[in-house]
C-alpha cells in the first residue's frame, strides 16, 4: 500500500509538471529543514509541499515518519480537515512504530469533529469522532492530550444531543408530544450532563405538562432546580413552570 501511494503521487507530480514542488530543494536535509521552517512561520502550503515531496522522494529516510506527521500537521494547521485526516491515517496505517502515533490519532479525531456538519444535518462524522476520542482515551489514558480529548468528547456529545433536540422540537411543533417525550428522554439518558441535556429537561417538563403528567413534570423540575451548574436562566424557567403546577 505504501509503495503504491508513493508511485501514484510521484506519477501525479510528473503529470502536473511538478508545479507545487518545482522550486523546492531536492537534497533531503534542505527539504526537511525548509518544511519545518515553513510550518513554524505559518506558511502551511509551502510546508505541505516540502513534506509531501520528502515523503515521496525519500520514503526510506529515517525522518520519513516525522515528515509524514508534519505533512498532516500542515493541513491540520490550515484547517484542511479532509487532507489532514487522510495524511494522519496514512501515518497510522503505514508506520506502526513511531513516536508520532499518539498525536496523530488525537489530531485525526479532532479533525473529524471539526469537519462534522451543524447539528441539523447528519451527524455520522460526529459519531465517528466520538468513537475515536473514546478509543484514544482508552489507549492513552495518561496522554498529555487526555484533558483536551475529554473536553472534545463532551463537545461531540452535546452536538449529538442538539441533533436529537432539533428532532424533538419538530415533534413539539407538530403537537406530537408523545414522540417528543421519547426523544427528550432518550437524549437525557444518552448524554447526561451536557448543556443541551439540561435544556432538554426543561423542555421535557413542558411536554409532560401538555400530556397531563403533572407529577412527572414536577419531579423533573425539582431535579433541574437541585442540579449543580445549571444556568440561572434554566433554573428560573423551572421555578416559573413549577409555580404553574402548585
Amino acid at each position: 500500500m505504501m509503495k503504491f501511494r508513493f508511485v501514484y503521487l510521484a506519477f501525479i507530480a510528473i503529470i502536473m509538471g511538478c508545479a507545487s514542488t518545482g522550486k523546492l530543494p531536492s537534497e533531503p536535509d534542505a527539504l526537511f529543514k525548509l518544511g519545518k521552517e515553513a510550518l513554524k512561520k505559518g506558511k502551511y502550503d509551502l510546508a505541505a509541499s516540502a513534506f509531501e515531496k520528502f515523503t515521496i522522494t525519500y520514503p526510506t529516510d529515517p525522518r520519513a515518519p516525522e515528515a509524514q506527521f508534519l505533512l498532516a500537521e500542515s493541513y491540520f494547521k490550515e484547517k484542511d480537515w479532509n487532507n489532514a485526516i487522510s495524511e494522519y491515517k496514512f501515518l497510522l496505517d503505514n508506520y506502526p512504530r513511531n513516536e508520532f502515533r499518539e498525536a496523530a490519532y488525537f489530531h485525526m479525531a479532532t479533525a473529524y469533529l471539526k469537519k462534522s456538519p451543524p447539528p441539523y444535518l447528519d451527524q455520522t462524522e460526529t459519531e465517528e469522532a466520538m468513537g475515536m476520542l473514546r478509543n484514544f482515551l482508552a489507549t492513552y489514558p495518561n496522554s498529555t492530550y487526555a484533558k483536551e480529548a475529554r473536553q472534545l468528547l463532551e463537545e461531540a456529545k452535546d452536538k449529538l444531543a442538539k441533533h436529537m433536540l432539533i428532532a424533538a422540537d419538530t415533534y413539539i411543533k407538530l403537537e406530537k408530544f408523545e414522540a417528543a417525550k421519547l426523544f427528550l428522554e432518550e437524549l437525557i439518558k444518552r448524554y447526561p450532563g451536557v448543556p443541551t441535556a439540561m435544556k432538554a429537561k426543561v423542555i421535557l417538563a413542558e411536554v409532560l405538562i401538555k400530556l397531563g403528567e403533572r407529577d412527572k413534570a414536577l419531579l423533573t423540575l425539582n431535579e433541574i432546580i437541585d442540579m449543580p451548574d445549571v444556568p440561572d436562566s434554566l433554573k428560573q424557567t423551572a421555578f416559573t413552570l413549577k409555580k404553574t403546577l402548585q
